[in-house]
């Protein structure tokens, strides 16, 4: 089933990629060069439900910006950089210090527990691999 989102989702949809131009995890924005030899796809921008499925809510306090690299590490892809290395894992715990750290406004741990299908996790920092990766990885 696919879902229309109504005129005031889109608007806060644009208003929120426009106040968020880069990845939370890595700092990547558009226009920089970005490598990974195991993401074949274009890089760009992509908002994530922190609490997704059949019951996500598009609303704000549920909304985190990424990367669609560290998206697809998000959601358990094992994406190798040129060295070999695998890109460190990113959990939901990690997505809502992002959230907090970048969107504090927004920041609503008791809406997203109210839709999460089990306990939320802690939060906890990110890797500290993704500071400063898209600058010259």
């Amino acid at each position: 089933m696919v879902r229309k989102l109504t005129d005031e989702q889109r608007a806060m949809f644009a208003q929120f990629m426009r106040e968020h131009p880069r990845c939370w995890s890595c700092g990547w924005c558009q226009g920089k060069a970005k490598v990974a030899p195991d993401y074949a796809g274009p890089v760009k921008l992509e908002n994530h439900h922190i609490v997704g499925g059949s019951g996500r809510k598009h609303a704000r306090w549920n909304l985190a910006r990424l990367c669609s690299i560290c998206h697809r590490v998000h959601h358990g892809d094992r994406i190798r950089l040129s060295s070999g290395e695998l890109l460190p894992s990113i959990n939901r715990g990690q997505v809502l210090f992002l959230k907090r750290a970048h969107d504090s406004t927004w920041f609503d741990v008791t809406k997203l527990d109210s839709i999460a299908i089990g306990v939320m996790p802690s939060i906890e920092p990110p890797n500290k691999f993704y500071r400063g990766w898209s600058d010259g990885v």
